[in-house]
């Protein structure tokens, strides 16, 4: 048998082996490198703006900001060093998932589990759905978030073991750290009120209480742990209505879409209920862009949710660590609505549920299943832990280019217009302009309500590179009707590619007319954007087709203050 030591030795080296991908990665389009240029800008690190922005607001996540500024100060907002930073805060947290499991073997005194814990750490640290928070740097919420809340879960069955004061401190700082992490955090409250109850039954029974000591120490333990708890919470609210001056509508979109039919809503809940909890099972097909599940996991989930509440019952401490595990996938209920974020379900919202559900699994199962150890069993671990490394890993090369992330999440969602978008254009900078093409005219035969013309102008723009001006012309002049004159970036592309058509015009004549309408789009460019760098194309053209009046005009009302 391992010690502790070399325990933590190898979850460390497999756990780093699987993501080292990531530590070659860039800043990835998908949210990364707009928040990097958002640091970068920032100026002064001012906690009192992060904690009270007096500002519109929608997410209140002012640790996570702390985060990303010291990666500015500390690390240089270099992507490497902060790939690495995810990938250490999931190690992390693969080692609190081996103390927890450690914690509640010692509280259940099933000595002769000890592999138990290596299990656990090593399925969670391996576990493929929890790839997307940890190769993503914006996903980093998710990995603070799940370090704080282990860290409470352990604190939690230390002090019903222990009953030392300190634990409830650290239950009380480290709740409220992952609360100002991620606000799904909150969903530890109910959980903590399972953990305690069953960590206390398995106390009393290790003490030998009589029924009246258990009833004042099973209610002295719940207060304790549930009352911080719930001042948690209430600290939360405070902090973020202080915060904002008003709060993003999204959420109350989706509360009023549940008023107004809540049989529909109760479906769609339980359909994302079903979907997430095989995805803990079975992660595959990994995808950063799920749009709609099968309607036939409604039914499932109303099997697991009869289960769930069989689990709920049950009074020992794996049940406990299953049960508050599923409170973590609530909050995913309202993201399943399409009001909040672009993508209905997502992979990294299992990242906190999949270590509470490994434990409580394998604690269960492992006990259950010491007597009857055998080779088969170990094999099949080994090859649970051989696929889940291996999945890992291809996933880290996966995510380490925006390409190949595109590229793969095109491919299991082919009907969504923003990624055949986003995938078009990273071909069109590779220079791939045959498979970029192919792209964005698929992208834009996908039926949609409203007009995006970043199609046409992508098509347009391989139009130009390809020398296909008049090609390119005609479709920048299809955008500027579509969108009533009003789009820039299409009067824009048309100046240039007049421009450059006028350097082979043959009669002068030819040349003027393209004048003309170079003239007539900077015009009305101008008027649109007013950038005064257009006025000297103008007065220039203008004085060329002898319009030297107009152009006094022109100019004579920017010249006002």
């Amino acid at each position: 048998m391992l010690t502790r030591r070399y325990n933590l030795l190898l979850i460390a080296v497999v756990v780093l082996a699987a993501y080292s991908p990531a530590l070659l990665a860039d800043f990835s389009r998908y949210d990364d490198a707009a928040l990097a240029e958002s640091y970068r800008a920032a100026h002064g690190f001012d906690l009192r703006r992060l904690f009270i922005p007096f500002s519109e607001g929608f997410y209140y996540r002012p640790l996570i900001g702390v985060s990303f500024f010291l990666d500015k100060y500390i690390l240089g907002l270099k992507p490497s060093l902060m790939h690495l930073e995810n990938v250490l805060i999931h190690l992390v947290n693969a080692i609190l998932v081996y103390f927890l499991t450690r914690q509640i073997i010692t509280l259940e005194k099933k000595n002769e589990s000890a592999h138990l814990p290596l299990l656990a750490a090593l399925l969670f640290g391996l576990h493929p759905i929890n790839t997307e928070s940890v190769n993503w740097i914006s996903g980093r919420t998710d990995l603070l978030a799940g370090m704080f809340i282990f860290m409470c879960a352990l604190c939690l069955l230390k002090f019903t073991e222990l009953r030392e004061k300190k634990y409830v401190l650290l239950f009380f700082a480290a709740f409220a750290c992952g609360a100002l992490v991620k606000e799904t955090a909150l969903a530890l409250l109910p959980g903590a009120f399972f953990l305690a109850n069953a960590g206390q039954r398995l106390s009393e029974d290790k003490n030998g209480l009589n029924t009246a000591n258990r009833v004042r120490s099973q209610s002295s333990v719940l207060l304790t742990a549930v009352i911080p708890g719930i001042l948690v919470v209430l600290l939360f609210l405070c902090l973020r209505f202080i915060a904002f001056r008003t709060n993003a509508s999204r959420i109350g979109l989706t509360l009023m879409a549940f008023s107004n039919d809540w049989i529909h809503s109760l479906f769609v809940m339980l359909r994302a209920f079903g979907f997430y909890m095989k995805k803990l099972v079975f992660p595959f097909p990994l995808n950063i862009a799920i749009m709609e599940v099968d309607p036939l996991y409604e039914v499932f989930a109303v099997l697991l949710l009869a289960f769930c509440m069989y689990v709920a019952t049950r009074r020992s401490l794996s049940s406990a660590m299953f049960t508050s595990g599923m409170f973590f996938i609530t909050p995913a209920f309202l993201i399943a609505f399409g009001q909040i974020a672009w993508t209905p379900y997502a992979e990294r919202y299992l990242y906190i549920t999949s270590a509470f559900f490994i434990i409580a699994v394998v604690v269960y199962l492992g006990i259950k299943l010491v007597p009857a150890r055998n080779s088969w069993t170990v094999v099949a671990v080994m090859l649970i832990l051989a696929i889940f490394f291996t999945s890992t890993l291809l996933r880290s090369v996966t995510w380490k280019s925006d390409l190949t992330l595109y590229e793969d999440a095109v491919e299991k969602t082919p009907l969504s217009k923003e990624l055949r978008a986003i995938y078009g254009e990273l071909l069109i900078q590779k220079g791939d302009y045959a498979a970029a093409l192919v792209q964005l005219e698929q992208g834009r035969s996908i039926a949609s309500l409203d007009y995006d013309e970043r199609f046409d102008l992508n098509i347009s723009y391989i139009y130009y590179k390809l020398g296909k001006i008049d090609e390119a012309i005609t479709l920048s002049k299809t955008i500027l009707l579509k969108s009533r004159n009003k789009s820039v970036k299409a009067l824009d592309s048309l100046i240039v590619l007049l421009k450059e058509k006028m350097k082979s015009a043959g009669r002068p004549a030819e040349e003027n007319a393209l004048k003309k309408e170079i003239l007539l789009y900077a015009r009305t460019l101008f008027d649109l954007n007013h950038d005064p760098r257009l006025l000297f194309d103008i007065s220039v053209l203008s004085a060329e087709l002898g319009e030297k009046n107009d152009v006094i005009q022109f100019y004579r009302p920017q010249a006002a203050p």
